[in-house]
């Protein structure tokens, strides 16, 4: 990657720390992150227009940066200036992005997840006889389709013109503030993975003070959905490492009294058969 640097950016360095799959590096009184980029140049261009957008609804993210050729990718990798280097985010970084926005750059949340599964289904039966799958894959795939069932049965209307992330999994500001991370879905999409990450139940009790029966819906699927061991199956299809999924399932009594316990907060008696062997 330091080659990678020199040959589109100019920029020499010695020293930086690797994270997920790019660095971070300190150079001129400014920290940067080059980000392995999986979109297109199609959805490259619109995330750079949204964040300008945002920019001058001073909504800052991180900066892209062009290359010496004047494009924004360099080889899958692309090249951020970072503007928000607090540790970890907080609701206040959360309300400040959180915001309604009209853009299309939206999400589906029913249809990205029914496509998701059913491929995941090819894959896992095509490429995979471990026993940790094996035994897992149909638990969790059941209980995404019987969220998925719930939600496409509740949820009529949305609040789905909000500016909200693709997805991240803990509280760093360096994917918080990526402009690549960012689109326009549902306004209760990172409340509820905030509140999965932060524990912060003070807070989900006051949003479901002040929210509609569809939204409540939608909240308690994005509460509940087995992200996590998706996100870790399709980082494992490949790689065949399956140490963190089975962690996963070694802790799934945790989270099925996790299950219940939202269930039961939020009215929706849905999880008979955990009630039952329970």
């Amino acid at each position: 990657m330091k080659e990678l640097l020199k040959k589109y950016y100019g920029i020499e360095i010695d020293n930086y720390r690797k994270y997920n799959n790019g660095i971070i590096f300190f150079i001129n009184g400014d920290y940067y992150y080059l980000c392995q980029c999986v979109f297109t140049l199609e959805e490259v261009l619109k995330s750079y227009d949204l964040s300008l957008q945002l920019k001058n609804k001073n909504i800052l993210l991180h900066d892209f940066v062009y290359n010496n050729d004047n494009n924004l990718i360099s080889e899958n990798f692309v090249l951020f200036k970072m503007n928000v280097l607090v540790d970890v985010i907080d609701y206040n970084d959360l309300r400040k992005v959180n915001v309604f926005f009209d853009y299309d750059l939206k999400d589906d949340f029913y249809l990205l997840w029914t496509n998701k599964i059913d491929a995941l289904e090819k894959n896992i039966i095509n490429n995979s006889d471990d026993i940790t799958i094996a035994y897992s894959f149909d638990y969790f795939i059941g209980l995404a389709e019987l969220l998925l069932i719930f939600y496409k049965d509740n949820v009529l209307s949305s609040n789905s013109n909000y500016i909200v992330h693709r997805c991240f999994y803990n509280l760093s500001t360096i994917d918080f503030y990526n402009p690549l991370n960012i689109i326009i879905g549902n306004k209760y999409k990172d409340i509820a993975i905030y509140i999965r990450l932060s524990n912060d139940w003070k807070l989900l009790y006051n949003v479901l003070d002040n929210i509609n029966e569809f939204d409540r819906v939608e909240l308690f699927v994005r509460l509940t959905f087995p992200f996590e061991y998706f996100h870790l199956l399709y980082d494992s299809i490949d790689g065949m490492n399956f140490d963190k999924i089975s962690l996963l399932i070694g802790d799934l009594d945790k989270y099925e009294n996790y299950l219940i316990k939202i269930s039961e907060l939020f009215g929706y008696d849905i999880f008979d058969f955990i009630k039952k062997y329970n």
